[in-house]
């Protein structure tokens, strides 16, 4: 059975000192990432791409530890129960909070990305209406311009 030492090594953070949940430094990593991904949530909401990739390295490395606490207090249920009542309570309800944020911030994912594929689908019907290959004439040429192909490139996912 791995101690929260070796998840939290594996994650990148301090380990605790006795290897058992450090309920304030789970408190901390759960509402810093609640906080994180409102904001997220926030910058997809004003389509604001830009913003959400200086968030994203932070992003990663609370995911990596809250992850490490999961698979913690999966392994060892008896930790969450070790603890005092008012702690759970607290855990319980930012837990509660936490979901709330995750769906919602799942949810304007999901419209950012349907937004981008539809404007995707409309450059390219206007492009492909565009270009058509024409018929040559008697010199051999179509009446079609030689420059009037279009060249995009999205680098940015949602």
């Amino acid at each position: 059975m791995r101690s929260l030492h070796s998840y939290q090594q594996q994650a990148g953070i301090n380990p605790s000192p006795t290897g058992d949940v450090d309920i304030y430094e789970l408190l901390t990593v759960t509402a810093r990432l609640k906080e994180l991904l409102s904001r997220e949530t926030e910058h997809l909401k004003l389509m604001q791409v830009a913003e959400l990739a200086r968030l994203q390295d932070e992003k990663q490395r609370l995911v990596k530890t809250m992850e490490a606490f999961q698979r913690l207090i999966a392994a060892r249920p008896e930790l969450v129960r070790a603890l005092d009542e008012d702690s759970r309570a607290e855990l319980a309800e930012l837990s509660y909070a936490f979901q709330r944020v995750v769906a919602e911030n799942m949810q304007r994912v999901a419209i950012a990305r349907a937004v981008n594929q539809r404007v995707v689908d409309a450059i390219m019907e206007v492009v492909s209406e565009n270009q058509h290959a024409g018929t040559y004439n008697q010199r051999g040429s179509t009446a079609m311009p030689a420059n009037l192909s279009v060249s995009f490139n999205l680098n940015q996912q949602a």
